[in-house]
């Protein structure tokens, strides 16, 4: 972006009131800038600042507050990696635990049987079911896959819930 303004860094750098070496930094994705400095840069080179969050976290920044949550558990079906958890789930202290010791709602049966599906069967499996939370019922499609590691042991379960 700089260059089609026909701008070095140390022009840039300049224009916003830091070093160039930082600069340098910052343009290879080494270094992030304050807010401050990301708005100045994002005015001279005519973008919106919010685009240094983007780059920094592209997963992220998509997946936020929105009707998609992820997770992966190990053979044992305890989560290893929560991403966006429904409301009302902690991701880190969700950790360790499987969905039986998480939830004590309505529907979640047919959770655990689509992931036990999965692990006995190693195939994929893509169901849409309803769980209850605090007496509404919701509609999830559920994709839960099989997880290999590179000699193709399965390690896991990758899941993608999206409300339905």
């Amino acid at each position: 972006m700089r260059e089609t303004k026909n701008l070095s860094q140390s022009q840039v750098a300049s224009l916003v009131f830091i070093d160039r070496s930082y600069y340098t930094y910052i343009e290879s994705g080494k270094r992030t800038p304050s807010l401050t400095i990301a708005k100045r840069i994002s005015e001279v080179l005519g973008f919106h600042y919010s685009q240094f969050e983007i780059d920094r976290r592209p997963f992220e920044f998509v997946l936020e507050s929105s009707p998609i949550s992820l997770a992966i558990s190990d053979i044992h079906s305890r989560y290893t990696w929560v991403h966006n958890p429904p409301e009302g789930l902690d991701p880190i202290s969700s950790l360790g635990k499987t969905d039986s010791e998480l939830f004590r709602i309505e529907g979640v049966r047919e959770l655990i049987d689509i992931k036990e599906g999965v692990l006995l069967e190693e195939f994929a499996i893509n169901k849409v079911i309803n769980i209850a939370f605090e007496g509404i019922s919701i509609s999830f499609n559920v994709l839960a896959k099989p997880l290999y590691i590179k000699n193709m042991e399965m390690v896991g379960i990758s899941t993608i819930l999206t409300k339905a």
